[in-house]
């Protein structure tokens, strides 16, 4: 069940809630409890694109300072197949634990998404807010000297 609260939405899981809050630039959505299941994500997934549709962002800071190991490992993995869609230009997470927020950012560069955690929300929102560069390729191009046709004799 969803209820307002000061421009944003609550949302009711079935052990805990969601609260998505719309600030100038992004959503910041706060987690309390946890996603027991697949149809948590889908009612937290459309909640989010809900607000994300009618306050217009690109960007979206989550405040997961839950232990998400007490996740529904397929809730879990429901939620990073919906974040796999790229629902948001970026996400970042705000955890407690250091090495939980390493283990996430390994996985997220290894699934090629615009998604990182951090131990700090402020480090969470300035990420989510730059621009992403388009990186195509890692290895550098070639100088154009080299890209020159060879000359013919």
């Amino acid at each position: 069940m969803a209820s307002l609260v000061a421009m944003g939405v609550r949302l009711s899981l079935d052990e805990g809630t969601i609260e998505i809050q719309r600030m100038t630039d992004y959503l910041l959505v706060v987690e309390r409890g946890r996603l027991a299941s697949i149809s948590d994500v889908s009612r937290y997934a459309q909640a989010c694109e809900k607000e994300r549709d009618g306050h217009r962002v690109r960007a979206m800071v989550v405040d997961a300072r839950v232990d998400p190991t007490k996740t529904n490992p397929e809730a879990r993995e429901a939620f990073w197949t919906w974040l796999g869609k790229k629902p948001f230009e970026r996400v970042s997470i705000v955890y407690d634990d250091e090495m939980l927020a390493t283990e996430l950012n390994m996985m997220a560069l290894s699934r090629r998404m615009h998604v990182r955690a951090f131990i700090s929300l402020p480090d969470a929102k300035s990420w989510a807010l730059e621009r992403p560069t388009q990186r195509l390729s890692a290895v550098p191009p070639a100088p154009e000297d080299e890209l020159a046709e060879p000359e013919t004799v």
